[in-house]
């Protein structure tokens, strides 16, 4: 809620009174501090292979709590460097200390990951077929980049913008993520490009069904570079190498060896890279504010917009009925 709208009402306690939005940084920080006091009554995984990653695991109150802190230090007038801190310390205990419940996966595997229930995966919202359990057809990133003989379209319904592709799956140099997350129209314009990211379908021939794997909340990719950018803000450029160059190496993709203010771009470049699809980056460009920079967005947004609330959804006005105290963001009115 707080990612959508900013600062919300906030209820800790059975309340039917209607009350006024509470900052959202108060907000995110009471959540971190129920985390903090909470996340070990929750094991590593689970016996039960039917379960794993669908119900909440340690990682996936660690992977939370590092994401909650990152939103605190993109938006806190404050020293960041404390949230930073917390945010590696979170993920060291998620790579160190996981008893070997979580690993990379070999990309072959893709279909596997993405069907869910994984070492990989540490919160997931199931999909399956056979169950009777789908997502609405147009709810599904699957839907708009997939096309025959994958999907009874001719072509897929978007495309993405060459340089930005080419920016993330460079055409010269290898990377795994190319050959099993895309065919050979990666750069197209013409509606022939796709992504097999997300590709488990069991369906009859000319259906016109979206693959059934889970919806991706929390993969263990994503606090690595969680853990990785936290490094880099800290300036402890190498620790940040290592960790980021763990995802790179498992895409068999050039290490990266950049210093700086370089390496922070080369660890948000892989984040959307390795999270492509999964519904990280616009939230990733807020919260860095790199929405407001052409560099990182062919759409950015003005200052005065960002400010304003511009990266937040609108409130209706039909919510003043049943709580006077309620505050419209002010960018959409």
């Amino acid at each position: 809620m707080v990612r959508l709208f900013g600062d919300v009402p906030y209820y800790t306690d059975v309340n039917t009174d209607p009350l006024p939005r509470t900052n959202m940084i108060t907000v995110l920080k009471n959540l971190s501090a129920d985390l903090d006091a909470n996340y070990k009554n929750l094991p590593w995984t689970y016996d039960d292979p039917s379960v794993v990653a669908v119900k909440a695991m340690r990682g996936s109150a660690l992977a939370l709590n590092m994401h909650i802190n990152m939103w605190i230090a993109g938006f806190a007038n404050e020293d960041k460097a404390p949230y930073y801190e917390k945010v590696e310390l979170m993920g060291k205990e998620l790579m160190e200390q996981n008893d070997g419940a979580y690993q990379l996966l070999s990309l072959a595997k893709t279909k596997e990951i993405f069907k869910g229930r994984t070492k990989e995966g540490l919160f997931e919202i199931v999909q399956n077929f056979n169950y009777g359990e789908s997502f609405s057809l147009a709810a599904s990133f699957s839907d708009y980049v997939l096309r025959a003989p994958n999907k009874v379209t001719t072509n897929s319904y978007i495309y993405y913008d060459p340089k930005f592709m080419e920016q993330l799956y460079p055409s010269i140099g290898g990377d795994l993520r190319k050959t099993y997350w895309f065919d050979d129209h990666i750069y197209a314009t013409d509606g022939k490009f796709q992504c097999l990211k997300f590709l488990n379908v069991f369906m009859e021939e000319g259906e016109d069904n979206n693959p059934d794997d889970n919806q991706m909340i929390f993969r263990y990719s994503d606090p690595i570079l969680l853990r990785a950018e936290a490094l880099a803000e800290l300036n402890r450029d190498g620790e940040a190498r290592d960790v980021v160059n763990v995802i790179r190496n498992r895409a068999e993709a050039a290490i990266i060896t950049e210093s700086g203010d370089d390496l922070k771009d080369a660890i948000w470049w892989e984040r959307a890279r390795e999270l492509f699809g999964e519904g990280n980056f616009f939230y990733d460009l807020v919260r860095t504010k790199k929405v407001i920079n052409s560099k990182y967005t062919s759409a950015p947004m003005s200052v005065g917009a960002f400010n304003s609330g511009g990266w937040t959804w609108p409130i209706d006005k039909s919510a003043l009925n049943n709580n006077p105290y309620m505050r419209l963001n002010n960018y959409w009115n």
